[in-house]
């Protein structure tokens, strides 16, 4: 029986979880020949690959179930702070992990040494599609899919088309412009990514005045949300600067009408530290300070 099936980026290297207490195995050359890897738990959930680590979730009759971690490509496994936990599904999201349990959804901002439990009731989570780093969806066994588009601060049921006896998700993928979610009940459904995901703005009341709220959240890790609000239509840049002033990334350089706006700065290519990010408008500025954490 093989559990779960996971390809390495898109390398010729293949991950299996094999059931009966044959752990894992490992081919490189597209699935043509295999090796047994030298972890030997009973039901591999599901594999991620996050920088130079491998990520393993064990699940039901595993006697160590929870999260587990390879630094040296599968050859050695050491437990992460996720312990004696039922893990089905594991997904990274730019540098936070996510782990569902069929009960509760947990994350991880410093490679699975410590997990905050997601603060929504969710019905048995089973699984979880990353499209990015704030963009996530979970499936459920019974209850459809939820998603968030700010990393897991909010989430929204997002079950539109389906019937209901067909919300058992089973797997969903991302291929090209679709997700593909098979069902266990009934079959295999597409939807566009676009219904998911795209800027988020809302021009429906206008705000009397420019204003550059505090990110959130901060100090972060991973990302976070910038929202800020446009009076008149007017060109708009939004930049980050370091601790001694030097600018390091535009986030906004256009044209925007009067709306409420959000935008995201992913923390992934920057060091620990303070920055500055600043709104400039037609006779207008404001700046506000965050704290990124790694």
């Amino acid at each position: 029986g093989v559990y779960s099936l996971s390809f390495k980026g898109n390398s010729d290297t293949v991950f299996a979880g094999v059931s009966a207490s044959q752990g894992i195995r490992k081919s490189v050359d597209a699935g043509n020949n295999w090796m047994t890897m030298s972890f030997n738990g009973y039901n591999i959930s599901d594999f991620v690959f996050l920088k130079d680590k491998i990520f393993i979730g064990t699940s039901t009759s595993s006697p160590n179930r929870g999260v587990f971690v390879s630094s040296d490509q599968g050859l050695n496994w050491n437990k992460t702070g996720f312990d004696s936990i039922d893990v089905y599904a594991i997904e990274a999201a730019g540098s936070r992990l996510f782990a569902a349990t069929g009960i509760d959804l947990y994350y991880s901002d410093n490679f699975g040494n410590n997990w905050t439990q997601v603060n929504f009731q969710f019905i048995c989570p089973t699984k979880i599609l990353a499209l990015d780093s704030l963009n996530i969806l979970i499936g459920t066994y019974g209850n459809g899919i939820f998603i968030t588009t700010n990393s897991g601060l909010t989430w929204n049921r997002k079950n539109e088309g389906f019937y209901n006896e067909y919300n058992y998700i089973a797997k969903f993928i991302k291929a090209e412009n679709y997700i593909f979610c098979g069902t266990y009940f009934g079959g295999l459904w597409k939807r566009p990514v676009s219904d998911f995901i795209g800027i988020k703005e809302d021009e429906e009341i206008v705000p009397e005045n420019y204003s550059l709220q505090q990110n959130y959240p901060n100090p972060f890790n991973s990302s976070t949300i910038i929202k800020y609000s446009v009076c008149k239509a007017s060109d708009i840049s939004i930049k980050i600067y370091d601790i001694s002033g030097r600018e390091i990334k535009t986030l906004v350089n256009e044209y925007k009408s009067p709306g409420n706006y959000q935008v995201s700065l992913s923390g992934e290519n920057l060091t620990s530290g303070v920055y500055f990010y600043q709104l400039e408008a037609k006779a207008y500025s404001e700046t506000k300070k965050m704290v990124l954490i790694k």
